[in-house]
């Protein structure tokens, strides 16, 4: 036969700090799922404006490209095969350090994405509890006895 090993019953005062415990690492959840997400909107909206930047940048050296090949087709002097050379090369190293802030920018977005999803669980939980709470701590309505006649 099987031992019936009986737990001890709760005692309320273990209850009660166990239910205050959850409510404050939620509580601390919040606050710091929201510095989470504030420092990762910083630096994904620094890593953006780099990106408009860069691709501002890139347009312009991709036309400096275009009349700078025209001219070399035109007259194929030293100076503009110079000019066709460096647009080539400053077009080459903008899109080398697009792709490089385009990397940096994927894994920080992504993460963003997660945060604000969690800090939205967080935020229904507090409200939910907050509702309860709200529920619970309601004055008990008085009956009053009918009279008879």
């Amino acid at each position: 036969m099987a031992k019936n090993s009986k737990k001890p019953a709760a005692r309320s005062a273990a209850i009660d700090k166990s239910i205050s415990s959850a409510l404050e690492s939620l509580a601390s959840a919040c606050v710091n799922g929201k510095n989470a997400i504030d420092a990762r909107t910083e630096v994904n909206k620094k890593l953006a404006a780099n990106l408009k930047r860069l691709r501002k940048k890139r347009a312009t050296l991709v036309k400096r490209k275009k009349t700078a090949a025209a001219k070399v087709k035109k007259s194929a002097s030293a100076e503009t095969q110079k000019n066709f050379k460096t647009a080539i090369n400053n077009l080459a190293s903008v899109t080398k350090e697009a792709v490089k802030t385009r990397t940096q920018k994927l894994p920080i977005a992504e993460e963003l994405v997660a945060l604000k999803a969690g800090q939205l669980k967080a935020v229904a939980y507090v409200k939910a509890i907050d509702a309860a709470n709200k529920q619970l701590n309601k004055p008990k309505k008085k009956i009053q006895k009918r009279r008879t006649k």
